[in-house]
Formats: C-alpha cells, sequence, structure tokens
C-alpha cells in the first residue's frame, strides 16, 4: 500500500465541459485513485467520467446522486474505503447541509466513517474533528472561482488522513 489520491467533485449542473476541465486538472497534478461526484449532474459524470475510465482504468468511480438527478439510478449515500478509512458521501440536501453540517457528520458516525464528504451548498468547505472530517469540494459550475473546484483528500497507508 502507499498513500492514496481521493478527488471529490460536485454541482456541475449541465456544465459538462467544467466537469471535463475540472477533472483533467486534478489528474494533471498527479494519479488519482478514487473519483467521487457529489451529485446535481450525474448525466455529465456518467458522460465524463465514461470517457476517463478507458484512459485511467486504475481510478476507481463513485456517484450519488443529488435532488436535481432526478431518474437516475445511483444511491442516495455510500461508504468506501481507502487505506483502511471509510468515507460517507452524499449530497447533502437531504441531511439539510444547508442549515448545518452536524446531521451529515452523524450519519458518517453511524456508518464508522472517518470522512464525510458533501456537496449541494456550491460553498467548499473543510471542517476537521477528532472522528470526521467533514469535507464539501465547492461547485464545479461556480466560475466566481477562478481555477477548478476539487477536494483532494490524501490517505496514506496507516491510515493518516491529510
Amino acid at each position: 500500500m502507499s498513500t492514496r489520491r481521493v478527488i471529490a467533485v460536485s454541482d456541475s449542473h449541465g456544465m459538462e465541459g467544467r466537469l471535463r476541465d475540472t477533472l483533467l486538472a486534478a489528474y494533471r497534478r498527479g494519479a488519482v485513485d478514487v473519483a467521487v461526484f457529489l451529485g446535481d449532474g450525474l448525466s455529465e459524470w456518467e458522460t465524463v467520467s465514461a470517457e476517463l475510465r478507458r484512459e485511467r482504468p486504475h481510478t476507481v468511480w463513485h456517484a450519488v446522486r443529488g435532488n436535481n438527478d432526478w431518474g437516475r439510478d445511483a444511491p442516495k449515500a455510500l461508504c468506501f474505503s481507502v487505506n483502511g478509512v471509510t468515507f460517507y458521501a452524499c449530497h447533502g440536501h437531504e441531511w439539510q447541509v444547508k442549515h448545518g453540517s452536524y446531521r451529515v457528520e452523524a450519519a458518517a458516525r453511524e456508518q464508522g466513517a472517518r470522512v464525510a464528504l458533501f456537496g449541494h451548498t456550491h460553498c467548499s468547505c473543510l471542517e476537521p474533528d477528532a472522528a470526521v472530517t467533514l469535507v464539501n469540494p465547492g461547485a464545479v459550475c461556480d466560475f466566481s472561482a477562478h481555477r477548478p473546484l476539487y477536494a483532494e483528500i490524501l490517505v496514506d497507508d496507516d491510515g493518516r488522513v491529510r
């Protein structure tokens, strides 16, 4: 094992080109072991991730559905493990994240997760906690940031999360 790199993106809202550019920017910085989409743009995620899967077959791809992903077949939340660290991923709307992160944190704790990834607010945040680190990458569709918006989480082989 070695350090694994997790990339999280969210809320592309129809901006397929921007989503592609964001993921390619993450790949330019190094290999991506796990890529996670946190909802509201599953149709473009399906297209872009299918393209990138062919070129980068070592990446593990995950996605959850958001409140604007009508008719898409993806879970509303999921857990996955990287170097022994459990991640909890959701869009966040059903956890009312616009009113605080405590519900998402509680759901992550219930699943034994050390990292909770969520979107929906379109605002990036990092809230390290002794038990659960909360990460929102912001919105891919946010052009005011003047940079690609994604979160990068490194998980060392000893379970340290950075």
